[in-house]
């Protein structure tokens, strides 16, 4: 499985090295490692199937203007 973000990468590869402060284990930290080879995580955020950056949607039905404002004498 690999890696999400460039903070998740981190972790995993100090895991890898047996260098974990947040308790992953090496062989955890091994397995993100090998799966990460290759994959740039420069941009931040999620990064989608074969390094291509996922666009950020909203959610279906939620509105795309932003909230609306209620405000008195409107």
């Amino acid at each position: 499985m690999p890696s999400v973000s460039k903070a998740q990468h981190a972790a995993m590869e100090a895991a890898a090295h047996g260098h974990s402060t947040l308790g992953i284990p090496k062989s955890v930290g091994q397995d993100f490692a090998s799966a990460d080879k290759g994959r740039s995580f420069e941009a931040g955020g999620y990064v989608g199937g074969f390094g291509t950056s996922v666009s950020m949607e909203p959610p279906p039905g939620h509105r795309k203007e932003g909230p609306r404002n209620y405000t008195k004498g409107q």
